[in-house]
């Protein structure tokens, strides 16, 4: 009786000790994901690695917009001073692929002369790998490890898929799967972290209690 209470301790110890990682690994992706995007400004959207990218504005009261700097994610100062093509209401300024190097968020300053009034404006666009090829292997590695634990019935090898099912959905609720980031990949996000948390609390229950 005695060894019965000491094995449900150290049963029920190991189990806290796992749910308790788990947390921890969502609570760490999610802060250090969400790290990156610290600008309160418009999202211009995202764009391939190395491309020449062209810049847009758009003021019917405006005679010249003026980019004062763009700033890369490392916070080089690439461009300032430069105004931009004005075409009707649309301003437009072609940013060189030799600009787009850095992947992550680059932030664009200017100012516009708004009815004769200078009008400050800002806004981020990110840089993207454009790498659909990590998501493909990424999707196959840890979904297959997942299932192949769950075929075999080894609860180790589907909890490693399950963790890396976690990080990805994290990773792509926040950024999307390669340029794309919307109610889809939003969906797709859910449905991975879903996934993960169920699989691998069951895996847990059955390594600590079976």
């Amino acid at each position: 009786m005695k060894r019965n209470k000491e094995n449900k301790g150290v049963i029920n110890n190991k189990s806290v000790f796992f749910i308790s990682f788990l947390l921890f690994l969502l609570f760490f992706n999610l802060n250090f994901i969400s790290a990156g995007f610290g600008y309160d400004s418009v999202n211009y959207g995202a764009y391939i690695q190395g491309k020449q990218i062209n810049l847009f504005q758009t003021c019917a009261n405006c005679s010249s917009i003026n980019i004062t700097s763009i700033i890369s994610p490392d916070g080089q100062i690439l461009i300032s001073n430069v105004n931009m093509n004005k075409s009707g209401v649309l301003f437009n300024y072609s940013l060189s692929g030799k600009h787009t190097i850095q992947i992550g968020t680059y932030k664009i300053m200017g100012v516009g002369d708004i009815n004769g009034t200078n009008t400050i404006w800002n806004y981020v666009f990110e840089i993207r790998g454009g790498n659909i090829g990590f998501f493909v292997i990424a999707f196959l590695l840890f979904f297959g490890l997942t299932f192949y634990g769950l075929k075999i019935r080894n609860e180790w090898v589907g909890l490693i898929g399950c963790f890396g099912l976690l990080i990805l959905g994290i990773f792509i609720s926040f950024n999307g799967i390669d340029l794309y980031k919307n109610n889809l990949t939003q969906g797709i996000a859910y449905i991975t972290i879903a996934i993960g948390l169920g699989i691998g609390f069951e895996a847990i229950y059955k390594i600590t209690y079976f």
